[in-house]
């Protein structure tokens, strides 16, 4: 559905791929980033989640594809750019 490229004032940076699925097989588990939670599209909670994501969710929950950078100073995001992928909708 997009692609996602964050930097960071430290250097690091990353490249990330989203991907979109109506199933899955076996048990979400714990990760160093996140605990998964099930949640209402209506009521996804993104005062507890990183600020881009208040930026890109909804695209993907729509079924539009994006293309996005942003930059953070430590958990603070200073600056992005999202751009829709017009033409495109996946259903």
């Amino acid at each position: 559905m997009g692609e996602l490229r964050f930097q960071f004032f430290d250097g690091y940076g990353i490249h990330v791929h989203v991907f979109r699925a109506s199933g899955f097989e076996g048990t979400p588990s714990e990760t160093a980033e996140a605990i998964p939670v099930w949640v209402d599209e209506d009521r996804v909670p993104y005062d507890e989640m990183w600020e881009d994501d208040r930026i890109w969710l909804p695209l993907l929950l729509a079924g539009t594809r994006f293309d996005g950078r942003f930059i953070f100073d430590g958990d603070a995001m200073v600056d992005h750019a999202l751009d829709v992928i017009v033409g495109v909708v996946d259903s």
